[in-house]
């Protein structure tokens, strides 16, 4: 597997699966390792003695070494070692559902037919606020003092894209032109991945008020992409350890001739990108929002990630994370100059909205994808965070 080089910045997610008895070693989205066990919706633990909440003898059911209730637990549904694809199991039952794999992104640098421009960043994202802005706009957030009228500049039809019209070209010039193509490798690899489940669907039916969920997906040992894959998820993805609780999550999506729409979202998503072979940046996004067509449930393509980045928190974790960009940056005060860069990229208020009365302090993001169909594991514990200049 191809080594980063060090790089800037980016945007989540990741841990290693841990297998339905034994125990793992987990690796987050830094790559920093944790001994943590996964653990399913009922919070039994995968290595753990065999005890109910009281502490005495279980008193469900007894699966190798752990204590479920095979009613609710997505690992042993109905019986042992019975795995739901969708990760939700009620009364016993598996519950339908559409399980998606990011296999390759488009972060705006080339086409989705690889042409490389600096205008393919237009192209992928979604029309947020409603409007269409150029550099002259006047119904416009206020712009960051020192920001270029052109951030302002919206993409195809109104669509709003910063990150890739303004901080990508900032990533590039400090990671090099194959930073996409580095990214792509590590997804293909299976390093990370990023993950939506779509409950209730199936390939051939129409459907309205769709709930669904964003996870972050973690390294996976040689995946086939083929629908078998069964993928861990990262715990800081969702509530309580439990997979049937994402921390981003939909609940009016529309599922139509093939297209899904998933609506906007409730709760902040995080998208982890590598940034180095140390590890990387995790970019919340608020407002997400997932366009993708999959007619036979097996692929999706066409897809679009597209959302807000509150940019006082992006800037927090950039700085925290310096030193998985580039290690001279724990450092002195190069890491304020890079920063106030990355403020200047915003171009909208963090609800989606324009206020010509307020300053901006969100920036809007899209980015494209393909995915191909795999079935939920098992969430595994946050780990410790890790001191990224250390």
């Amino acid at each position: 597997m191809k080594t980063f080089a060090p790089l800037f910045v980016c945007g989540s997610i990741a841990v290693l699966f841990a297998a339905c008895s034994g125990s793992s070693t987990a690796a987050d989205s830094s790559g920093k390792k944790s001994s943590a066990s996964a653990t399913d919706d009922t919070g039994s633990d995968a290595t753990g003695a065999s005890t109910d909440d009281t502490g005495s003898a279980c008193s469900k059911t007894t699966c190798g070494k752990e204590c479920v209730d095979v009613k609710t637990s997505a690992k042993h549904c109905g019986k042992c070692n019975a795995r739901c694809g969708s990760g939700l199991c009620t009364a016993g039952k598996c519950k339908a559902g559409l399980v998606f794999a990011v296999t390759e992104v488009f972060l705006g640098d080339k086409t989705r037919g690889g042409a490389k421009t600096t205008s393919a960043w237009q192209e992928f994202g979604r029309d947020i606020d409603g409007r269409t802005s150029s550099s002259t706009s006047t119904d416009h957030c206020k712009l960051v003092a020192g920001a270029a009228d052109t951030t302002r500049d919206d993409g195809l039809g109104g669509i709003d894209n910063a990150f890739g019209h303004t901080v990508l070209p900032l990533i590039i010039g400090f990671a090099g032109n194959a930073y996409s193509q580095q990214v792509n490798e590590k997804l293909t690899s299976a390093d990370f991945s990023m993950i939506l489940r779509l409950d209730g669907v199936t390939a051939a039916t129409d459907a309205d008020a769709v709930t669904a969920g964003y996870f972050g997906g973690g390294p996976l040992p040689s995946p086939a992409f083929d629908g078998t894959d069964v993928w861990p998820i990262t715990g800081a993805s969702v509530t309580d350890g439990k997979v049937s609780a994402p921390k981003a999550s939909f609940t009016n999506g529309t599922y139509k001739a093939g297209w899904f729409d998933s609506g906007i979202s409730t709760g902040t998503a995080t998208l982890y990108l590598p940034v180095s072979s140390d590890g990387g940046l995790e970019i919340p996004v608020r407002q997400l929002n997932v366009i993708m067509k999959t007619f036979d449930g097996r692929t999706a393509t066409s897809g679009t990630l597209s959302g807000v980045i509150p940019t006082k928190d992006f800037l927090a974790i950039f700085k925290r994370d310096r030193g998985y960009i580039y290690k001279p940056l724990c450092q002195g005060t190069l890491i304020d100059g890079i920063a106030a860069q990355i403020e200047k990229a915003s171009d909208i208020m963090v609800d989606g909205t324009q206020d010509s009365t307020a300053t901006c302090d969100g920036i809007s993001f899209g980015i494209g994808f393909d995915a191909a169909a795999v079935n939920l594991g098992d969430a595994l514990p946050v780990p410790a965070a890790v001191d990224s200049c250390e």
